[in-house]
């Protein structure tokens, strides 16, 4: 009985620390809003993909098509999604000078992006302006940063009007700062190598990278009616005249933020499937010992109430008994419950391994179930005739 109520603490904790974990990661801003943004990718015409003003035209008339639907309230092309599975890096340098050496050059995220992409995600803009149609071949290259470069590369200054060179971009001038997004994860984001981030805007995209760039971009809505109900007018406007524009992967953004938990949501479950069997058994067990002690004592508390003893004091006696046990289990669950949970570390967020309310919660769940098993066994004890219980021998 003791072993079953040390192994249910342990399995108990497990799963408490855990629940605590995604509860804590759920509650993080990933910088941007979750909800109803609809997320597909997007395979273009074969008859525009060999012509680099063709395909920015078909972006620009695909936008336009899908941003009519009833219910979508915003779309836009990009080629990230924050907490997805791809990433895109570039590197830069302060000024419009020649490239210097490669360990004078600093690595960014590189979103190319539409016009309306901030409006999508609702992205808070900090300063200056983000892109407009008017940003494409025809006008000077711009770029908008997020908060974190800013203060990496721009510290006490306005980065709005400044110039950085890109590879393979030339010299551009930075139009606006907006909020930082976390791309590598809830947790991960924080602790990563890379963490600023550039936009850029398709329609700049030089010709002899349009090709190549458009091979990953992904259409982004924000809908008022639930995002998954909009993929069949989705899927029919971004065809086009030609029907042959379809959309794959498609998915919604909160379905992307759980898929970046999976791992975390997995032990969860599978603590939590084991723990619930732990607290059953240990109940049953607890239950089963006390109730047999009790057929095994009957003779003893016959004797016991013809002496005088009273209900509460035979109750005391047999629950007493019960829960010493039930105590030592407990002892020594949470000792190794203290020494186990340190190899979850990799896995918490926010929460020690030997969180002090984590256990103390614990304890008081086992120790309830542990009273409980104990005191229906004892209140049975009380109801024995003293007569019956001395002629039981």
């Amino acid at each position: 009985m003791a072993v079953e109520v040390g192994l249910a603490v342990i399995l108990v904790a497990g799963a408490g620390l855990m629940m605590q974990s995604v509860w804590r990661l759920l509650r993080i801003d990933p910088g941007f809003n979750t909800r109803n943004i609809l997320v597909t990718e997007v395979a273009l015409s074969p008859q525009v993909m060999a012509s680099p003003p063709a395909i920015r035209l078909a972006y620009q008339q695909m936008l336009g098509r899908v941003a009519a639907i009833p219910g979508v309230q915003s779309a836009a092309i990009t080629s990230l999604v924050p907490l997805g599975e791809s990433d895109s890096e570039n590197q830069f340098w302060l000024g419009t000078g020649p490239q210097p050496p490669q360990d004078r050059m600093t690595s960014a995220m590189f979103y190319i992006v539409t016009p309306d992409y901030p409006s999508v995600m609702q992205i808070p803009l900090r300063r200056g302006r983000f892109f407009t149609d008017r940003d494409n071949l025809a006008s000077p290259p711009v770029v908008v940063i997020d908060d974190v470069l800013a203060r990496h590369i721009f510290p006490g200054q306005d980065p709005v009007g400044q110039q950085i060179s890109l590879m393979a971009v030339g010299p551009v001038q930075i139009a606006g700062v907006v909020g930082h997004v976390k791309h590598w994860g809830l947790d991960a984001d924080d602790n990563a190598k890379i963490r600023d981030q550039i936009y850029f805007p398709v329609l700049q995209v030089p010709d002899k990278f349009m090709s190549e760039a458009v091979a990953g971009l992904t259409l982004v809505l924000r809908t008022g009616p639930e995002p998954l109900s909009m993929v069949s007018a989705v899927r029919s406007q971004v065809a086009g005249p030609t029907r042959d524009q379809p959309i794959y992967a498609t998915r919604t953004m909160e379905q992307i933020i759980s898929g970046s938990l999976a791992e975390r949501r997995f032990t969860m479950l599978v603590l939590i499937i084991f723990a619930a069997a732990a607290l059953l058994l240990a109940a049953v067990g607890i239950y089963g010992v006390m109730s047999y002690a009790v057929t095994r004592r009957t003779h003893e508390l016959g004797i016991r109430a013809a002496l005088g003893a009273s209900r509460g004091e035979i109750v005391g006696l047999v629950v007493a008994q019960g829960m010493r046990l039930a105590l030592i289990g407990m002892a020594g669950g949470l000792v190794a419950a203290l020494a186990l949970t340190r190899f979850m570390a990799g896995l918490l967020y926010g929460v020690r391994p030997a969180d002090p309310l984590t256990l103390a919660a614990v304890t008081l769940l086992l120790g309830g179930i542990a009273l409980l098993a104990c005191y229906i066994p004892a209140r049975r004890a009380t109801a024995i005739d003293p007569v019956v219980a001395l002629r039981c021998e």
